[in-house]
């Protein structure tokens, strides 16, 4: 029995080598914006997505630092611990880079999963710290100097007449 050509299958042609991208991983640090890091560097940018020039968030996080500190010791002592405070995993990323990223939530209004891809962020991170830093702001909001429950914050704006002496 002879095979005809047309049975036979033909070469199949080489596998081309996997392709290594080019873009970086959402851990790598190209990922997250050096406005982030310097929003001097790119201050109309930096107002764009977060509402709030340079000079206005230095002065909200140097508002929101203590009130976060609380916060946390708060949400830490509520449970019996079973490690001393601190003695977890750390954060990746700084607090004014979190309150930034989440300004940009609030502001610019991209979703989680893009957010997560343009600062390197991940979603479950995003999610946390929205959790964790919605009170701080809606105290500093409130004008008040503990983080209790209250009603929601509904801009970026509002933040600016207390920002102000």
């Amino acid at each position: 029995m002879s095979l005809s050509p047309a049975a036979v299958p033909a070469a199949s042609a080489p596998v081309p080598a996997a392709v290594p991208s080019r873009l970086p991983t959402p851990s790598h640090p190209a990922m997250i914006p050096a406005l982030l890091r310097r929003p001097q560097a790119a201050p109309r940018e930096f107002e764009a997505l977060t509402g709030l020039s340079p000079a206005e968030f230095e002065a909200l996080v140097r508002r929101t630092a203590p009130l976060y500190r609380e916060s946390e010791t708060v949400r830490l002592s509520q449970r019996p611990r079973l490690r001393a405070q601190g003695a977890g995993r750390k954060f990746e990323h700084p607090y004014a880079e979190r309150l930034a990223v989440q300004l940009m939530l609030r502001h610019a209004r991209p979703t989680q999963k893009l957010l997560s891809r343009l600062t390197g962020f991940t979603e479950s991170t995003l999610s946390r710290d929205a959790r964790r830093l919605s009170p701080v702001l809606q105290a500093v909001e409130r004008g008040q100097a503990t983080t209790e429950p209250g009603p929601p914050l509904r801009s970026v704006r509002q933040l600016l007449g207390l920002l102000t002496p």
